[in-house]
């Protein structure tokens, strides 16, 4: 192929093989191939699910959660690009792990209500899981990202999750806002000026945020002033297989530490997409990475995670 047009051979040869793909033999065995792979994925370690397999997460409310983002993305995809053989049978993957919604998966569903009871008092069987939503304020497509946390993890801890699962470096200083009130690192020399910051580390997500729909802000970096709303989406029961904090779903790259907030991150997007602009090659240099706004990664946001204790 020279500049993008193809030879006659080239053309010959991509048209043998389309009409070969195309033959009914050659369809049912990639289907065949494409039904024991995706059976054998079944039963294999997913690192997303914290490395159990899938028939293994199915077994408890958080890994069902990892799963139900996974077929879902399963779906998107299939729906956003072209079908092919390999493209998995969502439908079968949800039968087959007791995961079908409405009549067909009640019996399922009994049993699960039956092997996990939720107390009024969720205290008696330990900490129960928020399912928090956290996105960066004024961002446009929204940056965001979906996790899972124990309700009695102190701020700090969750200061921490925010910083890995966003993508930030943790090279600022933070705060919580919960209405009026400051969380964070206590200044002793501004004791009695303004308004007076709690200690992160003495109070817990379930403590600033007990109910769903509940929200509250984590600020970072006072000078660019990166807000993040987060918001409760869901209050799940205990879960005694949840060793570490998990990342289900998300969208969109963080931006660049010192860009200047959410206004220099917009400029600096729009200056790096036109090769004409003045200031291009002097933005590429600075920066000293490509950057694609639409780059998220889930595996690598659950490996950062996967260092921190629920």
């Amino acid at each position: 192929m020279k500049d993008g047009v193809e030879s006659p051979e080239q053309q010959r040869q991509r048209e043998e093989q389309e009409a070969f793909s195309t033959l009914p033999e050659v369809q049912a065995l990639m289907k065949d191939m494409a039904r024991k792979r995706w059976e054998d994925w079944l039963i294999e370690p997913v690192p997303v699910l914290m490395g159990k397999t899938p028939r293994q997460a199915a077994k408890t409310i958080a890994g069902r959660e990892r799963l139900e983002a996974l077929l879902i993305n399963f779906e998107r995809s299939a729906a956003e690009t072209d079908k092919t053989a390999f493209a998995p049978d969502v439908t079968e993957l949800r039968r087959q792990l007791g995961m079908l919604p409405g009549v067909e998966n009640q019996k399922a569903a009994r049993k699960r209500k039956r092997s996990v009871s939720v107390n009024e008092d969720l205290e008696l069987n330990g900490a129960a899981l928020y399912q928090l939503k956290i996105t960066l304020k004024g961002s446009d497509p929204p940056i965001w990202r979906r996790v899972v946390v124990r309700s009695d993890m102190p701020l700090r801890r969750l200061h921490g999750v925010i910083q890995r699962v966003m993508g930030w470096t943790d090279s600022h200083l933070h705060r919580f806002i919960v209405g009026e009130t400051y969380y964070g690192t206590p200044d002793p020399e501004m004791m009695g000026f303004g308004r007076q910051t709690l200690s992160e580390k003495r109070y817990t997500v379930a403590e600033v945020a007990p109910a769903v729909k509940r929200s509250f802000v984590y600020e970072y970096d006072f000078g660019d002033g990166w807000e993040h709303k987060i918001v409760v989406e869901k209050i799940l029961p205990p879960d005694p297989e949840f060793q570490h904090p998990i990342c289900l779903a998300g969208a969109n790259a963080c931006p660049p530490e010192d860009c200047g907030g959410i206004g220099g991150y917009n400029e600096l997007i729009e200056i790096l997409a036109d090769p004409q602009n003045p200031e291009h090659e002097s933005m590429k240099e600075w920066l000293g990475y490509d950057v694609d706004p639409a780059r998220f990664n889930i595996e690598i946001a659950n490996g950062t995670l996967n260092r921190l204790k629920a």
